[in-house]
């Protein structure tokens, strides 16, 4: 994401897309109904490379945009980033 100004002054924000390689998963059930009693819906997970992720917090995946809800940490060079389908 670029932050700047308009023409007008006016803050704006435009969007950068980049590809990362990712692993597709499920939310697991404990997952899923931890977020739900908070008022999340989780969809989908994907496990990347830590030295990829830059902490954006909305992905892109087959069409479809998704919102990064928790971030978790599987392993010393893996993330889990578990996401909802409410982009806003």
């Amino acid at each position: 994401m670029k932050k700047g100004h308009n023409e007008n002054g006016v803050p704006v924000v435009e969007e950068m897309k980049r590809e990362i390689f990712a692993t597709v998963r499920s939310v697991t059930r404990s997952e899923f109904w931890e977020a739900h009693r908070n008022g999340i819906e989780l969809s989908i997970a994907f496990e990347v490379f830590k030295e990829d992720y830059q902490k954006e917090r909305v992905i892109e995946y087959d069409e479809e945009r998704y919102r990064v809800e928790h971030i978790r940490q599987l392993s010393a060079d893996r993330l889990e980033l578990n996401c909802s389908d409410k982009v806003a």
